[in-house]
């Protein structure tokens, strides 16, 4: 992990000093969140060197403390801050000056994630403005205008974005994957509802609940009202076509 850069005479009672030394050092840690492990009786679980274990756990099973010491620990070089700072005051440290490299802590971590959640949905609106297209070609009853459109967009924008944005945003993995897992499952019902469907009223009422879903499981549940399949069904259609995918097998 690397170390703060000092500045000579660097005075750290200021707390923009500190704020200049503490830095993202492991970037892909920001979406595996480690803990300290624990035996069945609640001690800490060491290795033979006396330190502590840390195991993984889901992002969505982390408690807000646990996130936080997650990035603070983990993800920045506060303790390497903190050993700077000690350096350069003959191995003192106030506890003021131990809130700032927390606060700077979490400060750095919050602005990768803001810029990330950006792209996100930057690519997000790409796509729904693509999708806009093939309502508004439905509007025309020009059923031909709506396969081109929808071959255009899962030639251009989907496939684009999964193969090229996705895998150089690697941090932004979770996101990034769910989001255009979640994208293929609209495109692929929307080409179905094209394909099968002669009714053009028929085509807009299906094509407007698709786009209004925000999630691959509230997909599968619409979708499953406008049929007779279950959200089950649809789900495990989504996965045999191959979807839902996971982005460790792109990489």
């Amino acid at each position: 992990m690397p170390s703060p850069t000092e500045r000579p005479n660097t005075d750290y009672t200021k707390r923009n000093n500190i704020r200049r030394i503490v830095k993202i050092a492991c970037a892909p840690l920001l979406y595996k969140v480690l803990v300290e492990k624990r035996d069945l009786a609640g001690e800490l679980v060491r290795d033979a060197q006396g330190k502590k274990v840390l195991e993984e756990i889901p992002l969505q099973d982390a408690t807000s403390a646990q996130l936080f010491n997650h990035y603070r620990h983990n993800v920045t070089n506060y303790e390497e801050a903190i050993d700077l700072i000690k350096q350069s005051q003959n191995g003192y440290i106030s506890d003021k000056q131990v809130k700032w490299c927390s606060a700077a802590s979490a400060e750095v971590v919050m602005a990768v994630l803001r810029t990330e959640h950006e792209i996100t949905l930057e690519k997000y609106f790409e796509l729904e403005s693509d999708f806009q297209d093939i309502i508004e070609a439905a509007q025309t009853n020009n059923l031909f205008d709506i396969i081109q459109l929808i071959r255009q967009s899962v030639g251009n924008a989907v496939e684009s974005t999964l193969q090229k944005s996705l895998i150089r945003a690697n941090n932004s993995r979770n996101t990034y994957r769910n989001e255009n897992n979640l994208q293929r499952c609209k495109l692929y019902l929307i080409d179905d509802t094209v394909n099968h469907e002669d009714d053009l009223s028929v085509i807009r009422e299906r094509v407007n609940i698709v786009l209004k879903q925000r999630g691959t499981n509230k997909l599968a549940e619409a979708w499953a009202k406008l049929t007779d399949w279950e959200s089950s069904e649809v789900i495990e259609l989504f996965k045999r076509e191959g979807l839902i995918r996971d982005l460790k097998k792109l990489e």
